[in-house]
């Protein structure tokens, strides 16, 4: 018996058209001289075979020969469906890791979503150098490091810029991939506090503290904005305290930068000393405290009124 090689033909059958190829498929006696190289499992391992197959003739419908390996197809068709296994694990790792960000970060300022470096306003040098301080952050996170990061002060400088411009650049460069987040705290305790009288809502305490805990970094943004959202400020205070507390225990070997309008010392009076602990645990020599820099918005007014002064 002999052995060829063939090249496949680019050809397709329809489900009616199997029947008539099966009838008009011939052995050519003649061996494949291809590696076919099928992969089964066997008893939970996968398990390589080197098959043998003929070469048939198919008369296909219009009367045009071609010669047919039906070991070659097996392997065509294992590759396509392995294929299609390895997109869908891609894509799932995908989800779990990049679009983490996209699809789970909880905003208050969607605008902050594609905030980068580049398009932070450096105001004065306490700015520009937050914004270098910022860079070198992502670029550490980028080499896999593991630290925290808390940037204080005034309102309105950037500090939710930068942070989201710190994961941004993670999630776009990351290598292997890792899972960023981004939640506003103030607005995390609003839906949180929702789902107690809304028992359809996915916002449940067990949600959040599963999903802040799983990021590889996370940006808790605004903490303190949180305290004021409550109607009882002593029982707030007793709960934001316990979900602090949750939310940190579970960060302990995993990034995390925190925003804060307030300074340390008030930070120090709001919060008791477990969850200061936690909050500035990984944390040294990695605080930007903003204490002269003012807000974009007084900028921009007063960038008007000098102009409109020369103007005069």
């Amino acid at each position: 018996m002999d052995s060829i090689n063939y090249k496949n033909e680019n050809w397709s059958v329809t489900p009616n058209d199997v029947l008539y190829l099966t009838k008009t498929m011939q052995d050519t006696g003649n061996k494949c001289t291809k590696v076919h190289i099928l992969k089964n499992e066997v008893r939970g391992k996968i398990v390589e075979e080197n098959i043998e197959s003929n070469i048939f003739e198919l008369t296909l419908p219009g009367g045009k020969k071609s010669l047919f390996c039906p070991a070659c197809k097996q392997v065509e068709n294992q590759k396509n469906i392995d294929k299609l296994r390895t997109d869908a694990i891609t894509y799932r790792r995908k989800r779990e890791t990049l679009l983490v960000l996209e699809k789970d970060s909880v905003f208050s300022d969607k605008t902050l979503k594609s905030a980068s470096f580049a398009e932070y306003l450096e105001m004065d040098s306490e700015t520009t150098a937050a914004r270098n301080s910022c860079r070198i952050f992502a670029k550490r996170y980028l080499n896999n490091e593991i630290f925290n990061v808390i940037l204080t002060g005034n309102s309105g400088v950037g500090k939710s810029h930068l942070s989201m411009s710190i994961l941004n650049a993670v999630n776009n460069h990351a290598n292997p991939w890792k899972s960023c987040l981004y939640v506003s705290l103030s607005r995390v305790f609003i839906l949180l506090k929702d789902s107690w009288d809304n028992k359809e809502s996915q916002y449940t305490e067990k949600y959040f503290l599963e999903l802040l805990d799983s990021a590889d970094i996370l940006v808790i943004d605004d903490l303190g904005a949180e305290t004021g959202a409550s109607n009882s400020i002593r029982q707030a205070s007793d709960f934001t305290h316990t979900v602090l507390t949750s939310i940190l225990d579970g960060r302990q070997d995993k990034a995390t930068i925190i925003t804060s309008n307030l300074n340390i010392d008030k930070l120090s009076n709001m919060y008791d000393e477990r969850v200061m602990d936690r909050i500035f645990s990984r944390a040294k020599g990695n605080v930007i405290e903003f204490r002269e820099a003012k807000s974009y918005r007084l900028h921009h007014k007063e960038s008007i009124k000098n102009e409109m002064g020369t103007n005069e």
